[in-house]
């Protein structure tokens, strides 16, 4: 619990000086005139603490009239019994601004203090936040009831309902456990959620890659079934049988001539067909050359958007680091300024050790020497026993107790300076403690960050080793061209050939056989044969075609299997993706301000909203009225939203929120709130609260009610609510309920003010 123990303000708004001794002031009223000075007293304390004296006005206003520059000190103690200044100083115009420092009591350091961290402002105001506590508004909640700036209530009951819950939210510092998880698992849930839609669209490609191959499958199936391969066997077969038969018919009738002309043709359509089957094979190779081109073109352009979209992810894990490092930077500078701290106490503590057993050494010896002057006695010495003088006797004795006196006093100065120093000692650990926590948990989320970051290379290396490999079957546009080229060269080839076998070999074989064959009478069964043969060559082609087609299915059927393959394994992994998102979402609402922190909330406030209701049951008299907290709203339109409304319940049974109560009704709403929550928190917490100041919080009372917020002041210091109270008050009923009383006057004519404390 921090306490105030000395305020020193020069040109402050009406003083020009001030120095008032806020320890030895337990429970005052504030009085004078209006305008004298009486709000300067806690607006310089929260000016000297955040920076600010008044909202929305220039910081230059602070400054008094006959002056440039206002300054001011505020002494005061921490829960660790550490002492600290403050000291802050403002200058207006060219060239002027504020500064602010913070010293450490410290008997080795110059003057007894030591200045606190480095010249940086923002250095500072985090420590001194740290040391007091509160917020702002928190403060302006729980230590100052100011009319002016809050009229009819404080920080907390005058403020909308969304700052009412950040001010509450900041006196509970658990709940920054829950922020920090809640972020971080919002990020998780956010790279798991990327993952998962990069799943899906691999997915929805896959399955256009599937149908893709099936409908290719579909057309080859068909071909295939028009392609009967048993009826072409047996047209095959039966054609050959056919040639067969009319070839014996025909060399039976052709002997000599007409059987070698026969054999020629036989022998170049044999070659002929040689040759067309190569340049077919030729053909269908560059055919498949191009179609597995196509397909691994597509496979890689597949990779290349889902490496792309881990990359973005990356990028997105690489922008929240920057917070991160600041965060951990900042708390690894405050573990080395403990450790420099705990550097330069312990050899201190050792040195202070030393001296106490020194001095309580000597002071041993010193007690010895007077045990032996009282046994020798009087004219005796105590080391050879020779006379003495009882003069002389007495001096040394006089002198003996004196020295011993010293050393208790000395070894009573030193124990205090070793208590004070083990003291520093034990807060300089507990910060390190603390600040070790919080590495640990910012540690966990760069931990968790590089976890994703990892496998997202990973993946992104086995994308690029996959790239790699189907790229060797991607073909340029050169060599694609080429190929093309290639394939119609081959394709004009096979119909010269074609066009020069059917015009020109074979029609002088033949015209050179049917010359043969119609001087033996064979024409019939050479037209015949020539039927049959051109049969059997359509026989022929289709049967290629069948086995190209055939060759295809299979190829179709392997590709359409890998690609379920492929489905199956993402399906699984997009399920567990998604089982692990509704976990994560689970989890987000369980941290979330609607979770686990608003039951957190909901305690709290049924604890204030209990002490508040008992102090009311006092303080309203015949207006009966109980105070019901509420975090949630109603939308307009479907669902509620987060809040934190007041409800005031009065005895005609009618329910308002406080803000549509009178100014006077909502001044006792607001002091029976704000006894309530420093209670609550004072005992919730160790103490947060040790010093209130109530600005004039009487004004829009009724007279009658005066007696019981009275009371109430009495009940709180009796029951050691807050060590010191100020009432700035003109009502002499509250004066004289206080023990003390500050008297504050201002000079008519200079217009500067002065204080006493009577």
């Amino acid at each position: 619990m921090t306490k105030f123990l000395n305020l020193k303000l020069n040109n402050f708004l009406s003083y020009k000086t001030l120095d008032i001794n806020l320890e030895d002031i337990a429970y005052a009223s504030v009085v004078g005139e209006n305008g004298a000075g009486k709000s300067t007293i806690p607006q310089g304390i929260a000016w000297l603490i955040y920076g600010a004296a008044r909202y929305g006005n220039s910081a230059d206003s602070i400054v008094n009239d006959s002056s440039k520059t206002a300054s001011g000190s505020l002494t005061l103690r921490d829960n660790a019994g550490q002492v600290w200044k403050i000291e802050r100083s403002w200058t207006i115009g060219k060239g002027g601004g504020g500064s602010v420092a913070l010293y450490q009591e410290d008997a080795a350091g110059e003057d007894g203090w030591t200045k606190f961290g480095d010249h940086l402002k923002d250095t500072t105001q985090k420590q001194i936040n740290l040391i007091i506590g509160l917020t702002r508004d928190a403060f302006y909640s729980l230590v100052i009831m100011d009319q002016s700036k809050y009229p009819g209530g404080t920080a907390f009951t005058a403020t909308d309902s969304n700052k009412r819950r950040e001010i509450l939210t900041s006196l509970v510092p658990e709940l920054a456990i829950w922020r920090d998880l809640e972020a971080a698992t919002r990020a998780n849930k956010t790279v798991v959620t990327k993952e998962y839609e990069a799943l899906q669209a691999q997915i929805d490609q896959n399955i256009n890659q599937v149908k893709q191959s099936q409908d290719r499958e579909g057309s080859i199936k068909i071909i295939l079934e028009e392609l009967d391969e048993k009826a072409l066997n047996k047209e095959q077969k039966d054609a050959e049988k056919t040639v067969a038969d009319l070839n014996r018919a025909i060399g039976a009738a052709s002997a000599g001539e007409a059987g070698a002309i026969q054999a020629k043709i036989d022998s170049a359509e044999a070659q002929h067909k040689l040759a067309i089957n190569e340049l077919d094979a030729k053909a269908d190779t560059i055919d498949k050359k191009l179609v597995d081109s196509s397909d691994a073109a597509e496979k890689v352009a597949a990779a290349v958007t889902k490496k792309s979209r881990i990359a973005e992810d990356l990028e997105d894990i690489a922008d929240s680091e920057d917070g991160l490092i600041d965060d951990i930077s900042e708390t690894k500078s405050i573990i080395t300024e403990d450790r420099e701290a705990i550097e330069r106490i312990e050899p201190k503590i050792k040195s202070a050790e030393r001296a106490i057993t020194e001095a309580k050494s000597k002071k041993r010896d010193l007690e010895e020497r007077l045990e032996a002057l009282g046994e020798h006695g009087d004219g005796a010495c105590w080391v050879c026993g020779s006379e003495l003088s009882e003069a002389k006797h007495a001096n040394i004795v006089s002198a003996a107790v004196a020295e011993r006196d010293e050393a208790i006093d000395l070894i009573a100065d030193l124990t205090d300076d070793l208590h004070i120093l083990q003291d520093k000692l034990e807060a300089a650990n507990t910060s390190i403690n603390k600040q070790n926590e919080r590495l640990v948990r910012l540690n966990g989320v760069v931990s968790d960050n590089e976890r994703v970051k990892k496998e997202s290379a990973d993946k992104i290396s086995a994308l690029d080793e996959e790239i790699d490999n189907i790229n060797s079957g991607v073909l340029s546009n050169a060599e694609e061209k080429a190929l093309e080229d290639e394939l119609e060269k081959i394709e004009k080839e096979i119909k010269s050939r074609k066009d020069e076998f059917d015009k020109v070999t074979i029609k002088v074989l033949r015209d050179q056989l049917d010359s043969i064959k119609n001087d033996n009478n064979t024409d019939a069964l050479r037209q015949q044969l020539d039927e049959v043969e051109e049969e059997l060559e359509g026989i022929k082609l289709r049967k290629n075609k069948l086995e190209r087609n055939r060759a295809s299915l299979e190829e179709a059927e392997r590709n359409t299997a890998e690609l379920n393959k492929i489905n199956k394994r993402i399906n699984r992994e997009a399920v567990e993706k998604k089982q692990h998102i509704d976990r994560l979402t689970k989890l987000v609402h369980a941290t979330s301000a609607k979770g686990i922190p608003s039951i957190l909330l909901d305690s709290i406030l049924a604890a204030i909203e209990e002490e508040q209701n008992r102090i009311l049951s006092s303080l309203s008299g015949s207006n009966q009225m109980t105070v019901e907290f509420t975090q949630e709203r109603e939308n307009k339109g479907d669902g509620s939203k987060e809040v934190l409304d007041i409800i005031v319940h009065t005895a005609d049974g009618n329910s308002r929120l406080y803000e549509s109560f009178s100014f006077g009704e909502r001044v006792r709403i607001s002091i029976s709130n704000l006894f309530a929550m420093i209670k609550v928190f004072n005992e919730r917490s160790g103490g947060v609260v040790n010093t209130l100041f109530l600005d004039e919080p009487l004004g829009p009372l009724d007279k009658s009610k005066i007696p019981a917020f009275i009371d109430i002041l009495r009940v709180a210091m009796n029951e050691g609510l807050v060590d010191s109270i100020f009432v700035i008050t003109h009502d002499d009923r509250v004066i004289e309920a206080l023990p003390q009383q500050v008297s504050v006057s201002i000079n008519q004519e200079t217009k500067v003010s002065s204080l006493e404390v009577i």
